[in-house]
Parts: structure tokens; sequence; C-alpha cells
């Protein structure tokens, strides 16, 4: 049996993925005036790098861009060695 076919049971869970984008740094006074709505500017823009993050471990490095109004990920970088 392959390592494929001894983990496909895995294949339907869930797993929250994040794009790590480093905002300022926010004193507890603005922290807590933050309400819902509220924006946080982040010096990122597009083309710069992120880091992907499963489950909280790295597995990718993306890269920033726009598509319409939304701004995205693009993988340039899979795997351990991200």
């Amino acid at each position: 049996m392959s390592d494929a076919d001894r983990l496909s049971w895995l294949e339907d869970v869930p797993v929250e993925v994040e794009a790590v984008i480093a905002g300022p740094t926010l004193r507890v006074s603005q922290i807590l005036a933050l309400a819902e709505g509220s924006v946080i500017a982040t010096p990122r823009r597009a083309g710069e790098t992120v880091e992907i993050l499963a489950a909280g471990a790295a597995i990718a490095t993306g890269e920033l861009s726009n598509a319409g109004p939304r701004t995205t990920v693009r993988l340039v970088r899979f795997g351990s060695r991200s």
C-alpha cells in the first residue's frame, strides 16, 4: 500500500490556511478602539512575498496580487523548503 493510499482518509479533513501579511504595530489603546468595520492598513503591496501557513505550519511562500477588487496570493514556492 502506498503512502497516498494510507493517507487517503485525510483528504476531506478541513485545514485552516492563512497568508501572513505584516501590519502595523498598534498601541493597546488603538487595539481597544477597534470595532467591526475598522480597517488596519498594511504596507504590503502586490508583488511582495508572504508566508502561507496550514494549521499554523509554514507550507509555502506566496506573492500578493490583485484580481479585480480582491487581493489574492499566488503560490510561488510550495513544500518543505518554503
